[in-house]
């Protein structure tokens, strides 16, 4: 977490006219040190759950320290939550908050300034609350000391932890499954994770005794069901996770058996072959984990994230990542594991044509199941060409050989969707668009006299068309000139591309069908795997905040 810097905050509230003055020569700079260092001891054995102090707060009664006192909190960057501390023990105002600290450590600097010191503690902690919003963070303490040296004032500057995740995208497709009910692969794949900063799907998670009923999940603004066999697995076996760390330490709190409140956007359209589920139960599993403190891996973890979208369990890891097919029956050994990090091959570009935003009309577990049952192809491609192409493909992304790269991205998006051709009634994901987007690719190819573009096609009508930085002007510098007049071309990566002059490789035809169909593009990179952020979609309330998502 990024330490926020004192100078962010207006301490206008804090003036304490003439005292000034006085401060100077009554309270010294080495005394407020001395007394400071003195908090992170008053809180080192607390005693749970009889112990109680506003979060964040000095406990009264701590002697030669300090007087009752107020304190506020500034959750996320939020209007702060005031708490008073009496002579009774703590008024709670905002949250109760338990003393559950794993470890106090200082680093004090005195500012002395605005007749009010102002000395600030680094605090690496876990907090149990009445809404428990994760566990271990780092935290600002201003202590605001009088003319006595009392600290008659505390200013506390948190973060709730919210795990950002890039969508994931095919290059060798998973279509199949031989365990419904584990999520248990036909076949192995592999997938590139993209920039979190293009695509993102933005997950927070906090448990509560506040809370009532059953666990809830808000996708985009709207309730979704956390009651089917996939998301109850997921639950159940991060659950699981917790409640064994519980009965090892028996001092930890008992969030296994807390309403979970999960809440979850994407910047891109979902259930339309952009793989948001994927990203959705990897950064629902990422956040789940940090609340429960889970010390598992993230290959670890992604045996989980497996069970609720075969795909989230690549999602887990960044850079181009394995999904491992195994051959356990309990699944123990069908995990991802990273082929080449992010920073492998920085050069990797990719462009999202988004030819509808529209939720499949056959989704994607019931498209792949119909598949398995009926295509004699499918049965031919998993048996005797998946084994080879994976091999191929990693070849080819160790050796940052882009041609080879781009003729087996190509060659099994084609198969795919040919296995979905054959299945019976059959499946019509791609449409008069994305065989334009086809078109284009292969003509883009053809003007370059080598292979410079690679598209490939998810369950849905979306392309996705690789190529390298260096070639941006001959491919995504093509598309632009064709679509410049779409969203996505005007801020962020796409500002940045330089639209092709002169005569276009892309035929008049297919330019026009590209034209009438794609909405949007979107151009990113190859990204990271969950990432915590400082941005949140739940309250110190436990309410949803919404950021606004993609439609």
């Amino acid at each position: 977490m990024v330490m926020i810097p004192f100078a962010s905050f207006a301490l206008s509230t804090l003036a304490l006219g003439t005292a000034i003055l006085v401060e100077a020569t009554a309270c010294t700079a080495s005394q407020r040190i001395a007394y400071a260092k003195q908090v992170p001891a008053a809180y080192a054995q607390p005693t749970v759950p009889q112990t109680y102090a506003a979060f964040l707060a000095i406990p009264f009664g701590v002697p030669g320290l300090t007087d009752p006192c107020t304190t506020t909190i500034y959750p996320n960057g939020g209007s702060g939550v005031v708490v008073g501390v009496t002579g009774q023990g703590v008024v709670n105002f905002g949250t109760e908050t338990r003393q559950v600290f794993s470890s106090v450590t200082g680093v004090y600097q005195d500012f002395g300034q605005n007749g009010t010191t102002v000395i600030y503690t680094n605090v690496t902690l876990g907090v149990q609350s009445d809404v428990v919003i994760p566990v271990t963070f780092s935290a600002q303490v201003y202590l605001d000391f009088n003319v006595n040296c009392r600290i008659f004032a505390v200013r506390a500057y948190a973060e709730i932890p919210t795990y950002i995740n890039g969508m994931p995208t095919m290059l060798y497709q998973y279509w199949g499954k031989r365990d419904t009910k584990l999520n248990l692969p036909t076949n192995s794949s592999l997938s590139v994770t993209l920039s979190q900063a293009d695509l993102r799907t933005l997950t927070t998670a906090a448990c509560s005794t506040t809370f009532s009923g059953p666990d809830t999940l808000t996708l985009n603004g709207e309730p979704s069901d956390l009651t089917s066999h996939r998301p109850a697995s997921c639950l159940q076996a991060l659950r699981k996770l917790r409640s064994d760390l519980e009965s090892q330490n028996p001092s930890l709190p008992k969030l296994s058996d807390l309403p979970l409140r999960i809440v979850s956007e994407n910047n891109f359209p979902t259930a339309a072959g952009l793989a948001s589920s994927a990203a959705g139960f990897a950064a629902l599993v990422r956040a789940i984990a940090d609340l429960y403190e889970l010390p598992q891996s993230p290959e670890d973890l992604s045996e989980i994230a497996r069970q609720g979208s075969g795909s989230a369990c690549r999602s887990l890891l960044g850079g181009y990542v394995a999904w491992d097919m195994g051959s356990a029956a309990d699944g123990g050994d069908s995990k991802a594991r990273v082929v080449a990090e992010s920073i492998h091959w920085p050069e990797m570009r990719a462009l999202i044509l988004v030819a509808s935003s529209k939720k499949k009309d056959v989704g994607s577990t019931a498209g792949m199941q119909a598949t398995v049952a009926t295509s004699q192809l499918f049965k031919i491609r998993a048996s005797e060409v998946v084994s080879r192409e994976m091999a191929l493909m990693e070849k080819a992304v160790l050796a940052k050989d882009f041609e080879s790269f781009a003729t087996v991205t190509m060659r099994d998006s084609n198969s795919f969707h040919a296995t979905c051709l054959d299945t019976s009634p059959p499946i019509f994901y791609l449409t008069d668009v994305s065989r334009a987007a086809i078109r284009a690719v292969e003509q883009i190819n053809d003007a370059a006299g080598k292979v410079v573009a690679a598209y490939t096609f998810d369950a849905g009508p979306n392309a996705v068309v690789y190529y390298l930085e260096e070639n941006e002007r001959a491919v995504a510098g093509v598309f632009k000139a064709v679509l410049g007049g779409i969203d996505g071309w005007q801020s962020g990566r796409g500002s940045g591309v330089q639209a092709f002059v002169g005569e276009s490789p892309v035929k008049d035809t297919v330019a026009e069908t590209l034209k009438s169909g794609v909405s949007k593009v979107i151009l990113t990179g190859v990204g990271e795997g969950p990432v915590k952020v400082q941005e949140h979609l739940i309250d110190t309330h436990g309410q949803a905040v919404q950021k606004g998502h993609a439609a």
